[in-house]
């Protein structure tokens, strides 16, 4: 009775015992990944692939008498899209997406895709029939242009978690969070123009030449020859200013505003010599004696 009575006092302190230790604890704590700032430009196509921030290899579980189980892990944020067969979860700033890799210590890099135990956001990477003691994981964060794209600073986020399923108990250890730090994203817009850009209020203008372009506000002019150009606003070229004139081209040409060339009905212009209008010299040399008030000459040179 009693040799009955140590047995089975041993097969139930056994069980006990084996119950109680054959489990793994999450070891890895917090795991942060570290990015970098990224420039986006705007002719970047929707898809591309700006940048992927890894972590080195972390030790996740410690294991005692366990058998049987699968790693891998699962992404947390809000879906976005799918871009190469990777499911892509939104950021803060518009038109920035990422997506979670996972790597333990017997399979490749895998990024969630077809899902893993009815979570379309997990993925298993290996399984072992035997013991893992310990058991490592490493993550790998790809960062993509989803859409248009903004400015700022992506916030600090938990983006993904360790997994390890016990495949005869069906249950899961604990998770290890993963989170990717803040970095700073800068959109640059595409430039075709070698100017100051269009301007119709006063500025320096519409530029497709090298020039100082179109101004329909009292700017700098329209220019698609390297002169000062058509000024319809009243800087160069107005009536009442002694500025150069209104040209189509880089020569005397046209001039309805008291430059060279054109009728002159100004009184009060100031030549390229310096001269009043009624004994100003024109840029051939000659002098026009009988230029008064109301005189009228074109010049065609």
């Amino acid at each position: 009775m009693k040799k009955l009575s140590l047995i089975m006092l041993l097969t139930y302190t056994f069980g006990y015992t084996t119950s109680v230790f054959a489990q793994c604890i999450e070891i890895g704590g917090q795991i942060k990944v570290n990015g970098r700032d990224i420039i986006v430009t705007d002719d970047m196509p929707v898809g591309t692939l700006l940048d992927t921030f890894t972590t080195d290899s972390i030790k996740t579980y410690q294991c005692s008498n366990v058998k049987n189980m699968t790693t891998g892990g699962r992404a947390y944020g809000e879906f976005a899209t799918d871009i190469d067969g990777m499911r892509v979860y939104k950021t803060n700033i518009a038109g920035i997406g990422y997506a979670l890799g996972i790597n333990s210590m017997c399979g490749k890099m895998l990024f969630p895709s077809k899902g893993w135990i009815n979570n379309l956001d997990a993925t298993s990477t290996c399984w072992t029939s035997g013991r893992w003691d310990p058991i490592t994981h490493k993550f790998a964060i790809r960062i993509y242009k989803i859409g248009p794209t903004g400015n700022g600073e992506v916030a600090m986020r938990r983006v993904g978690a360790s997994n390890l399923f016990y495949d005869d108990t069906k249950s899961w250890a604990k998770e290890n969070l993963v989170f990717l730090n803040s970095f700073k994203v800068t959109t640059i817009g595409n430039n075709n123009s070698g100017g100051q850009g269009s301007n119709n209020g006063g500025g320096q203008a519409n530029n497709n030449s090298g020039g100082q372009g179109s101004n329909n506000g009292g700017g700098q002019a329209n220019n698609n020859s390297g002169g000062h150009g058509s000024n319809n606003g009243g800087e160069q070229g107005n009536n009442n200013w002694n500025g150069q004139d209104n040209r189509n081209r880089g020569s005397q040409g046209n001039n309805n505003g008291g430059g060279q060339g054109g009728n002159q009905n100004n009184n009060n212009s100031v030549w390229p010599n310096g001269d009043l209008n009624n004994n100003s010299v024109w840029p051939n040399g000659s002098v026009n004696n009988n230029v008064n008030n109301n005189s009228h000459r074109n010049d065609h040179n």
